[in-house]
């Protein structure tokens, strides 16, 4: 509300006074009272695209800082509005300017965005891409950077790695990249950063056991992924989570007769439904597939 009620007056000071680089700064801000507080993603996505197109207007001279914390700000609130493959020529660039200015923390997390696109999209993971992860996880660990932050390239490269047969088990993510349980193990069962990674490796695994038709992994995984509220600041992890539980749902429905899971099934698809009525694309191509 706070952030709102500046923005207002910042936008009054503008029109008076001529405009400063610092009100897309304060507009996209306000973003998070639209998306967050008021429930209005429509909203935050005008006001995020009118913060996107003045610093894109003011490019060259705006500061690279205000640059990309609004489109990082922008890439989150995009998807909600348009294919979620069209954001990634913009993460990619927010990337690289961020690492110029030093910030490596946020751009590390615009990395680990351009990798859950990449898992969402189905984009192969190249040798040059897989190097590319590989790359900078080892960057993440050179400054010390907790391991919260760098974990999903390993859980992503071992899921590729998986899915071309490159594994004793095929639903186990143990291998060249990564061991599940070591991984697991590295971290305080229970904290922030155990249940994060935890959600990240059972989406992967859930991918796999819903093409593998693993009745057993699907229901472990559902288990764990269904703990988790159909939100989330990062849009393409959560619609890669309710596609492939929803799919996980119906299968264990269908081969095990089992009511509860078509119960539960119907719910997510009700879900997507609904964001797919909201001029939601992503949302719309699930819940075309699903059907």
């Amino acid at each position: 509300t706070f952030m709102y009620l500046l923005s207002q007056i910042a936008i009054k000071i503008c029109a008076e006074d001529g405009m400063s680089e610092n009100l897309p700064r304060i507009l996209i801000l306000t973003t998070f009272y639209f998306l967050h507080i008021k429930g209005d993603a429509e909203e935050a996505y005008k006001v995020g695209l009118i913060s996107k197109k003045m610093v894109d207007e003011m490019t060259p001279s705006v500061d690279e800082e205000v640059y990309c914390l609004v489109t990082t700000f922008y890439n989150v609130i995009a998807p909600n509005f348009h294919p979620i493959y069209d954001t990634i020529p913009s993460i990619d660039e927010t990337y690289q300017k961020q690492l110029r200015n030093g910030d490596t923390k946020h751009a590390f997390l615009s990395a680990y965005y351009h990798g859950m696109c990449c898992l969402y999209t189905g984009a192969p993971l190249t040798p040059l891409t897989e190097g590319k992860f590989a790359l900078i996880e080892e960057k993440c660990r050179d400054l010390n950077q907790p391991p919260s932050v760098y974990v999903f390239f390993s859980i992503y490269r071992q899921y590729s790695l998986n899915m071309r047969g490159k594994s004793t088990n095929i639903v186990l993510l143990n291998g060249k990249a990564m061991n599940e349980k070591k991984m697991m193990g590295d971290f305080d069962e229970g904290t922030g950063p155990y249940k994060q990674t935890l959600r990240d490796l059972s989406i992967c695994k859930m991918i796999i056991a819903c093409i593998c038709r693993d009745l057993k992994t699907i229901d472990e995984m559902f288990n764990i992924l269904n703990s988790w509220p159909m939100s989330d600041v990062t849009p393409p992890r959560l619609y890669l989570r309710l596609f492939w539980m929803t799919l996980g749902a119906f299968i264990i429905a269908r081969a095990n007769k089992n009511e509860e899971y078509l119960k539960l099934a119907n719910e997510y698809m009700d879900f997507l439904h609904s964001s797919a009525n909201k001029r939601n694309p992503n949302a719309k191509i699930l819940f075309i597939c699903l059907q």
